[in-house]
């Protein structure tokens, strides 16, 4: 069971960073499966993703 605010959360900063990453426009993709017991949410977009040189830091704090 997740909480609410924290996913809220979760998910904007997944959208801000998507659209953050794709300066000159593109796609966004959210696709939401609910099973028995869960929500899988799977999120794309058409950005450039992180460069290899910022990798080795992607969970360092701010």
């Amino acid at each position: 069971m997740g909480h609410g605010i924290l996913l809220q959360q979760v998910f904007l900063n997944l959208f801000l960073n998507s659209l953050n990453a794709m300066i000159d426009g593109g796609v966004l993709k959210i696709f939401v499966e609910k099973t028995e017991n869960e929500a899988i949410v799977n999120i794309s977009d058409s950005g450039t993703g992180i460069g290899k040189q910022d990798l080795e830091r992607i969970f360092d704090p701010f």
